[in-house]
């Protein structure tokens, strides 16, 4: 009984400790979401009105690991390609889904950039230019689900061969060396 009584007192302090930090959390996400957002108007990266659009999506980037450099750096990179207002919101958009979909926001920030470097250098403006951005995100993820599928594969195929090592390592020290010469005998160690 007073072990339970124990094991419940730790479990509900334990709870407790990470409760605030959830809330610091978010709580820093808020501030750093405000200063960036300060930080791109006086610059004259964004205004206001553009800033009110994509203050949501930048948040949630900070809070999956962005960092204020690398989201003021993409930012300035889109705008001065002339990608603003609501053309600039699908574009942080498209970088928030990709983040969202499990890429580091370095990554997304870097694909979203070259896409519209590379749009701009072929005289793309407009919502040409964030249909470019909105592509590079599309292929990103579509590579990325490839990659997924071509791990689970190779999990699937070298999960066999790695029971059977485990089993060969579990039986008493003797292995078996299939394919390599020794045809399945069972090979002692010394």
């Amino acid at each position: 009984m007073k072990n339970t009584l124990l094991i419940c007192v730790l479990l509900f302090c334990v709870s407790c400790l990470f409760v605030p930090k959830a809330y610091t959390q978010e709580q820093d996400t808020d501030a750093i979401a405000n200063q960036l957002s300060s930080e791109l108007e006086k610059a004259g990266i964004c205004t206001p009105e553009g800033l009110k659009q994509i203050k949501r999506p930048l948040k949630d980037m900070l809070g999956r690991g962005a960092t204020k450099r690398g989201l003021k750096r993409t930012v300035g990179d889109l705008t001065s390609r002339g990608i603003t207002g609501r053309d600039l919101k699908k574009a942080v958009d498209s970088m928030n889904d990709l983040v969202k979909d499990g890429e580091s926001p370095k990554e997304a920030g870097n694909v979203v950039s070259r896409a519209a470097r590379q749009g701009r250098r072929e005289g793309l403006k407009g919502k040409e230019l964030v249909a470019r951005v909105h592509e590079a995100v599309r292929q990103r993820k579509q590579e990325r689900q490839q990659l997924k599928q071509e791990m689970k594969r190779l999990k699937r195929e070298h999960k066999g061969k790695i029971r059977e090592i485990e089993d060969d390592l579990s039986s008493g020290g003797r292995r078996r060396y299939k394919g390599r010469g020794q045809k399945g005998k069972a090979k002692k160690n010394k």
